[in-house]
């Protein structure tokens, strides 16, 4: 719970922040009316998604499939919200259907991201071009073997990231984004699996898992709505 209100209070400073630098600026229709005037036609909405993640996602064994709304909110800033569900990856769940003499695991989960995006070189009121991010997401996931659904246990990821991409719209139908970037993570394990029960090895994901450092990069293709 600590690490949702710390992801939803995040939102609600970027949110606050670009509504009052939006006060400064024309309203929204003028601004529209102008970028029309200027040749080339005003984008203010774009739904997303990742072709790649639910293959392999971060979270040990999980896939993600995730909704993207970019919205613009001046000439050469957005706002992005998603939500994904999270659940096994299309090859861990193919390796598993394949190996019957396995016990069958469960992953099922969420994840909320948000991020302001500033374009640095794009026409005013359209979301393409090279642009900078920050990007907060938090995902968490359940494991459990599916002849115990009791005995489960949890991974969460919360992480904030400055990220550096580009972004292009072809045929004012289609966007395609691309993005890198250094961040902070926290992640947790729990479980709450009897003995023998457990999924993953608390001390194999030692190593790695619980270091705060990360790189992030990523690809997204959207529609133009």
């Amino acid at each position: 719970m600590r690490l949702i209100r710390i992801f939803l209070l995040f939102l609600l400073l970027m949110i606050i922040g670009n509504l009052a630098q939006s006060q400064n600026s024309r309203s929204a229709k003028d601004s529209i009316v102008n970028a029309t005037m200027g040749g080339y036609r005003p984008v203010r909405v774009l739904i997303k998604t990742s072709i790649f993640a639910p293959l392999s996602w971060q979270i040990p064994l999980t896939g993600e499939y995730r909704v993207l709304s970019e919205i613009m909110l001046g000439r050469r800033q957005s706002l992005q919200l998603g939500a994904s569900y999270l659940t096994r990856s299309l090859i861990f769940a193919i390796s598993q259907k394949v190996n019957k003499s396995v016990d069958k695991i469960g992953a099922n989960g969420f994840r909320l991201q948000g991020s302001y995006k500033y374009y640095l070189l794009n026409r005013k009121y359209r979301p393409e071009g090279i642009f900078v991010s920050l990007h907060s997401s938090l995902a968490s996931v359940h494991f459990n073997y599916k002849n115990s659904p009791n005995d489960y246990q949890t991974l969460q990821h919360f992480n904030i990231n400055l990220l550096l991409g580009g972004q292009v719209l072809i045929a004012n139908r289609v966007s395609l984004e691309l993005f890198f970037g250094p961040g902070y993570k926290n992640n947790i394990y729990t479980s709450h699996a009897r003995p023998g029960y457990e999924i993953f090895d608390f001390d194999a994901l030692t190593d790695n898992y619980f270091r705060h450092f990360k790189m992030s990069a990523g690809m997204n293709v959207g529609i133009v709505l």
